[in-house]
């Protein structure tokens, strides 16, 4: 549930709970479990001193290249392999199955530009990954969420069109041996930076990284380092059922 940051609206892919359910669940007898955090990100942030060193020390081993579309299913594939790997140890992670993650690349497959989809290789290996999001709330709030007879017409010409100013990157991942290395930061950089170029020149002002579990430590330190604003707060649940 949505705890804090009622006074803006949600992006693309994220709930908006109203402010009386916490308190409402609290009352039948659940409990924190953990919260998660979002945060609002100008993409027009000057790259840390930190970042750039790093970038340039690894530049010549990492490479990056966009999201092949002609072959889509095993990108997918690709990408869920890394996002499994890299969050396995957080915290009530579970990892997508093949047809969970089919699923979702599947609804966005035509509303993202391929380009917004930045994938890090060593090596020929792919590494590293981040998937960015058009903010389609944006649009969605002005066909009053309605896509049919005709609002999938209006949906495609107001993508093309540009219009969108933000964004959200919902997926985010470094295979873990290379988790807390100085090359692990170096990927992790490398691409955040990638499409936050390319979103400069669709058009894209801010973008929402979320969720973050709170006690994500290096991600908020990164976010920290780019002058990001934490804004939203969600919280997990959790009761003890009687046996």
């Amino acid at each position: 549930m949505l705890v804090e940051g009622f006074d803006t609206p949600p992006v693309v892919m994220m709930p908006h709970s109203c402010k009386w359910y916490d308190s409402l669940l609290q009352q039948h007898g659940y409990q924190s479990a953990r919260d998660l955090l979002a945060y609002w990100v100008d993409i027009n942030f000057a790259a840390p001193k930190a970042m750039q060193a790093v970038n340039q020390r690894y530049s010549n081993q990492i490479k990056l290249r966009t999201l092949r579309r002609k072959h889509f299913s095993e990108e997918m594939e690709v990408l869920r392999d890394i996002f499994n790997d890299a969050w396995s140890e957080n915290w009530g992670f579970i990892p997508f199955t093949k047809a969970e993650f089919s699923e979702l690349g599947n609804s966005l497959r035509w509303l993202v530009p391929e380009d917004y989809i930045q994938i890090a290789e060593l090596e020929g290996r792919p590494v590293a990954f981040m998937a960015g999001i058009p903010n389609l709330n944006e649009i969605f709030s002005k066909l009053s969420g309605s896509l049919f007879p005709f609002g999938w017409i209006q949906l495609i010409k107001l993508l093309k069109s540009r219009t969108i100013t933000t964004g959200r990157i919902p997926l985010m991942g470094v295979r873990k041996q290379y988790q807390k290395t100085p090359i692990g930061l170096a990927l992790a950089f490398a691409v955040i930076d990638a499409p936050r170029q390319i979103g400069i020149t669709h058009g894209i002002k801010a973008v929402e990284m979320s969720w973050i579990l709170e006690d994500n430590t290096p991600m908020r330190s990164i976010l920290k380092s780019i002058d990001s604003k934490k804004y939203k707060r969600y919280r997990l649940y959790e009761k003890t059922l009687a046996a």
